[in-house]
């Protein structure tokens, strides 16, 4: 499962100048949503969005849509990208080439600032506030990436469930009692 040799890593607006487009063009419909919280801490909101609505682990296109709820380094997302691909069983040798270029790409983040990626059959788009910073042609990449949150071996199953439209039974029991509180 390795497409290495043909892999092109951009962050040259023009190679990303229809790019903007994918997110304006594309009626997404959202498939589940989740806050990931460390202990007292909320890090940020996310949204895994299809065309459909619906999560199927083989269909494209798909976007994950991060709003960080506070202030975070470019390097400490690059540095946890890589220590949950080590979660996820990934090989240095899969990963090793693309943290550099994660570095490239990413911006320091502030807390209400929002970093999302598209996945298609063959390239992976990063977004940041809606603007096109980076991509790679590379669907492994993009499997890759989006395994940290979607993998039945993440790190957040619970997180992973609310994302892909399947929650769990605390989430739904917290539903069922906060909307008879409402009625």
């Amino acid at each position: 499962m390795t497409d290495k040799p043909n892999i092109l890593m951009s962050t040259d607006a023009v190679d990303q100048s229809s790019a903007g487009k994918v997110l304006e063009t594309l009626t997404w419909q959202e498939v589940g949503r989740v806050r990931f919280s460390v202990l007292f801490w909320k890090v940020y909101d996310s949204r895994l969005l299809t065309l459909t609505g619906d999560y199927d682990e083989d269909s494209y296109p798909k976007q994950l849509e991060i709003t960080y709820l506070r202030d975070i380094d470019k390097q400490d997302l690059v540095d946890n990208t890589e220590k949950q691909w080590q979660h996820l069983n990934y090989s240095a040798e899969q990963y090793q080439e693309y943290l550099p270029w994660l570095a490239e790409v990413w911006p320091d983040i502030k807390k209400g600032q929002q970093l999302s990626i598209v996945v298609d059959q063959d390239t992976s788009q990063f977004y940041f506030n809606g603007q096109a910073i980076g991509s790679a042609r590379s669907r492994v990449f993009g499997d890759m990436f989006l395994a940290i949150w979607l993998s039945p071996n993440t790190s957040e199953p619970k997180l992973r469930a609310e994302l892909i439209g399947q929650p769990t039974k605390s989430a739904s029991k917290a539903r069922s009692t906060n909307k008879g509180a409402s009625e």
